[in-house]
């Protein structure tokens, strides 16, 4: 803003004469000169100095990171030469223990997610980093198992890592389809909920049975396996 001097103003920049004061003006970065004259010929001149502002820069050290499914990681965002910082903003299909923090503890909802920070300093510049999730989940169904009270393999159930929540139900049915055990919210690698290869508490002839096994996991998929089960004695 120009204050006093009797109008018209005429300017000069770095030699150039300026008519409309309106104009935005680009300068590089150095030193530059302001003449400014008024009708009067009264001079002021001006020396400024532009310099370039240092840019910073974010980074998540890890390109990709694998989870079992519902396990969190705590992402640790490397900010450097960013003295001040003005927004932060986490992005994807997943839990976020914050969204505008630097170290938020987030949980995957799907596999190969795409989590992206945003991060914008005072100065209106803005940092993108992203890193990848990608979730691993293990499940195996016993194909034989021998309930005679030794304590070795008594009982037939899901055997899962810590992925899954819950088995929603667990079916055992005979050679002739008809159903001879079920349970519901059973839990996985337990006794409880398992079949102990009894039929109207019983203890059931040994043989081949079927299972329908349907299991849910820690971030609400549901899968439903069937196979064949072999009772020992």
């Amino acid at each position: 803003m120009v204050q006093g001097g009797t109008p018209p103003l005429h300017l000069i920049l770095n030699n150039k004469s300026i008519n409309n004061f309106q104009n935005k003006i680009f300068l590089e970065d150095g030193i530059h000169q302001i003449q400014i004259i008024d009708d009067n010929n009264c001079l002021l001149l001006k020396n400024f100095e532009i310099t370039k502002s240092k840019r910073g820069s974010i980074d998540i050290p890890q390109d990709t990171i694998y989870l079992t499914v519902g396990d969190s990681f705590e992402v640790k965002l490397n900010i450097k030469d960013i003295d001040q910082i003005d927004t932060i903003d986490w992005n994807g299909n997943s839990k976020f223990s914050c969204k505008n923090c630097e170290d938020p503890f987030i949980t995957p909802l799907k596999d190969q997610i795409k989590i992206q920070v945003k991060l914008i300093d005072s100065n209106g510049c803005e940092y993108i980093d992203f890193v990848i999730f990608r979730l691993k989940q293990k499940v195996t169904v016993p194909n034989v198992f021998s309930p005679n009270g030794d304590g070795l393999n008594d009982f037939f159930t899901l055997i899962s890592d810590s992925s899954v929540e819950k088995i929603n139900s667990l079916k055992i049915f005979d050679r002739w389809g008809e159903l001879i055990f079920e349970s519901k919210d059973a839990i996985p690698n337990s006794s409880i909920g398992a079949w102990d290869g009894t039929f109207r508490n019983e203890p059931i002839n040994p043989g081949v049975y079927v299972y329908l096994i349907s299991y849910q996991n820690k971030i609400g998929d549901i899968f439903t396996i069937a196979g064949d089960i072999t009772l020992l004695k």
